[in-house]
């Protein structure tokens, strides 16, 4: 498995620097001709004046960006109540997903799995997890695409608190 992973990181090492620019990039670095070209490479068989419209309105966001944001002008945004209290909301509620011990469950699977005594069937049990999660996480976007994300997040921080407290309760002598 880890000649795998590692296959993988090395593919991507390998064919990053073979990515082409996106035409946004371009852009902002004054390269108006490349990104008109590379433009038009990710549209495909699309209108000529289709695609050049669609540079014109990079250009004109690209140039907003440039004259309006500036790394002091970042920090002071920063200060607002409506940057930070979103910020500091969505820190810990990433804080209390990995205080919750998901991280750890996520990469020990397999040693867990034979820590509670099943031999033979270990990797197959983590692939049946892995299918599980993404399964979860297909769900999950579904169900948040009808409900919003408020109540999928209060549902399932009710229901992980309601499993970490049954798990502590039945492993505490």
């Amino acid at each position: 498995v880890s000649w795998f992973g590692f296959g993988i990181s090395v593919m991507s090492l390998v064919l990053t620097p073979l990515l082409p620019e996106s035409p946004l990039w371009l852009l902002s670095r004054g390269r108006a001709e490349e990104a008109l070209q590379a433009l038009q490479r990710l549209r495909g068989a699309s209108d000529p004046e289709q695609v050049k419209e669609e540079l014109d309105s990079f250009s004109s966001r690209a140039s907003d960006k440039q004259q309006t944001t500036s790394w002091l002008s970042t920090f002071h945004n920063l200060r607002k109540p409506q940057a930070y209290k979103p910020l500091l909301f969505l820190n810990i509620f990433f804080l209390f997903t990995q205080l919750s011990g998901i991280a750890v469950t996520i990469n020990f699977g397999v040693s867990f799995v034979q820590n509670a005594g099943i031999e033979g069937q270990t990797y197959i049990i983590a692939l049946g997890l892995a299918l599980m999660r993404m399964l979860s996480t297909f769900l999950t976007t579904w169900v948040c695409s009808i409900y919003g994300k408020r109540i999928p997040c209060l549902v399932t921080g009710v229901i992980s608190t309601l499993l970490i407290a049954m798990i502590t309760l039945s492993v505490t002598p």
